[in-house]
């Protein structure tokens, strides 16, 4: 328990960051052996995120660090909660010209991995993707990483 007017020099956390809704499609190894209280991140998964931030000066001293637990790909939004700009998720449906099931695959994982980006979802060779802003929706459906899966095809 922090006693009133506490600070500190450094706040580490590792805060919730899935969406409720997504936690339904979490693999069983997660889902079944995680505490909920792990995982939801409420319903857009930044929940946690933004409270910390917006209550964080209360109890930093003048100087202190906010340290946050990330993967790169989870840069992007974090960056945004800073920045307080509003966070407007936007869904992408496109088709990528891959011939085999397995580079579509890799191309699926590579848009989850890729900034900004939540969910991709894989149906024949069309894909369903989940961005947290327009922004970041751009330059999927001609990214590099197609022309290279491309190339790995005709090997």
């Amino acid at each position: 328990n922090v006693k009133p007017g506490e600070t500190f020099d450094i706040i580490v956390s590792n805060p919730p960051y899935i969406a409720a809704g997504e936690i339904a499609q979490l693999m069983p190894e997660v889902k079944e052996h995680e505490p909920m209280l792990a995982l939801d991140g409420g319903e857009d998964g930044l929940y946690f995120y933004r409270k910390i931030v917006a209550e964080s000066g209360a109890y930093l001293k003048p100087g202190g660090y906010l340290l946050f637990e990330i993967l790169k790909a989870n840069l992007a939004v974090t960056k945004l909660i800073f920045r307080k700009k509003k966070v407007e998720p936007v869904r992408v449906k496109f088709c990528v010209p891959l011939q085999y099931q397995l580079t579509r695959v890799l191309f699926a994982n590579f848009i989850t991995l890729t900034p900004g980006t939540i969910t991709a979802e894989l149906n024949g060779n069309e894909y369903l993707v989940h961005c947290l802003t327009k922004e970041f929706a751009e330059g999927l459906t001609d990214s590099k990483m197609i022309t290279i899966l491309q190339k790995i095809e005709k090997l």
